[in-house]
């Protein structure tokens, strides 16, 4: 178990690295047990409370998650080179999706000619 401010920067660094919602269960399990939930705990509440992080209610269960606000917004050049990627990606599941078709065409073409007995028999 680390210290509290070891605690409190490693809570810190894991939200903002993620950048997701999470509950305590989840941030402590996610860092391996390192840090005990009530210390977890505390520090999810000191860093709501000097705004580094957001508490959002969901029924009984909180979910802490980084202040968006806090973090640099994409220019336009970045979300057109996401949309690129995001593109190509496609593309390459595309062409996988085909060629995996033609791979499974093939073997059901093979699986329906007779084997070498069979073949052996009716000659």
């Amino acid at each position: 178990m680390g210290s509290k401010s070891d605690t409190k920067s490693a809570v810190l660094s894991y939200l903002v690295a993620q950048n997701r919602p999470y509950s305590t269960n989840d941030v402590v399990s996610n860092l391996h047990n390192e840090h005990g939930k009530t210390a977890v705990q505390k520090c999810l509440d000191l860093l709501v409370a000097d705004g580094s992080i957001r508490e959002k209610l969901n029924g009984k269960q909180k979910a802490y998650v980084v202040d968006q606000s806090t973090q640099p917004a994409a220019t336009e050049e970045e979300l057109a080179d996401m949309d690129r990627a995001v593109k190509e990606a496609e593309e390459k599941a595309r062409q996988s999706r085909l060629e995996a078709d033609r791979a499974e065409g093939f073997i059901r073409g093979m699986e329906a000619l007779p084997v070498t007995k069979e073949a052996t028999l009716t000659i």
